[in-house]
Formats: C-alpha cells, sequence, structure tokens
C-alpha cells in the first residue's frame, strides 16, 4: 500500500519496480540523530575519567576516524595502505580505528609489520566513548569497499553530528549531498 525508505537512491530503486502498478504513496524518511540529545552527552562526558585518557593530540595533528565493522565490504586494505604511505611521508594525520571483526588482524599485522605510528586502534568502543573521541577528531572517514550497495550509511549522521569533515569513497547521493553542502 506504500513505500517508505531511508534514502532517496532506494526509493528510486523500490518505485522503478513498482512503476507498473498504479501510484504508490511513498516517502524517504533519513535516518538521522537527536542533535541536541548528542551535543549535550557529549557536553556532559568527562575525556579524563574514561580508558581514552591517555590519549593526546598535538596541535598540529589531524585526527581521522573509522568507526564501524572491520569485515569484507569495508575497505579497510585501502585504508591501512595510505596509512602506511602517510606513515612514510611523516604526515601529521593520524587514523584512529574502532571496530570489531574478521579484518581485525589485518590491521595489528599492519600496524606491527610496518611500525605504524600514525594508527591508534582501538578496537569496539562504546558509544559514550566514541562520542568521547569523536570530540578531537577532524575527519570521519567511509571506507565502502568498490562493490557496496551502501548509499546513505547510518554512520554519516554521527559523523555530521560531531562535525566531522567526510572522506566518502561512495558515489551517488551522499557523494552529492557532501558536493552540495
Amino acid at each position: 500500500t506504500g513505500i517508505v525508505a531511508l534514502c532517496n537512491t532506494y526509493m528510486n530503486a523500490a518505485q522503478n519496480v513498482t512503476k507498473k502498478d498504479k501510484a504508490i504513496p511513498s516517502l524517504v524518511v533519513f535516518n538521522g540523530i537527536d542533535i541536541k540529545k548528542y551535543r549535550n552527552e557529549k557536553a556532559n562526558l568527562d575525556f579524563e575519567s574514561s580508558k581514552l585518557k591517555d590519549i593526546s593530540k598535538a596541535a598540529d595533528e589531524i585526527f581521522a576516524i573509522y568507526a564501524g565493522s572491520l569485515g569484507p565490504n569495508y575497505d579497510i586494505p585501502t585504508l591501512l595502505e595510505a596509512a602506511k604511505i602517510l606513515n612514510e611521508c611523516n604526515s601529521n594525520l593520524k587514523i584512529i580505528i574502532s571496530g570489531a571483526g574478521p579484518l581485525h588482524s589485518e590491521i595489528t599485522q599492519s600496524i606491527e609489520n610496518y611500525q605504524l605510528s600514525n594508527i591508534l586502534y582501538l578496537e569496539k568502543l562504546d558509544i559514550q566513548d566514541l562520542i568521547r573521541i569523536y570530540r578531537i577528531c577532524d575527519i570521519g572517514i567511509c571506507a565502502y569497499g568498490p562493490g557496496s550497495n551502501v548509499a546513505m550509511p547510518d554512520k554519516v549522521y554521527v559523523y555530521f553530528a560531531a562535525g566531522l569533515r567526510i572522506a566518502n569513497p561512495l558515489t551517488g547521493e551522499l557523494e552529492n549531498l557532501l558536493k552540495n553542502n
């Protein structure tokens, strides 16, 4: 009787399938985050009392974070390759990785094998610690692989709420949103 989609890309796909039918009511409802609640929680979280208290950021450092699954649908190998190149160039960009999954050992092995001092692997963090770490980050990384069918990832809403710039490999709706806004 109707179509609800979480982005225009998915709505267009659903409408293409139902074209032959009569007009069906439709609504795009983007996922999101309660900004006021997020910012209130962010302001009330004490960084120094968490397990992240030993993390420090120099004035000239740039922190980029990937927080999410470490599975085969994510382009973690390219992220690690970028870290190697940045490490060789003595870049001031540090990559923070938070997550769990099958590519966990690839991250730890790369850090060890290539002596990647520019990666901080925090494993999986709870939401309060993620909010704390986002406070000192500058860039949120979307690390989707070339075959990904993701159009509007949930993580971007948290990155937006945290005020992060976004590094994104996805073409289409998110790419256009970032370019135009």
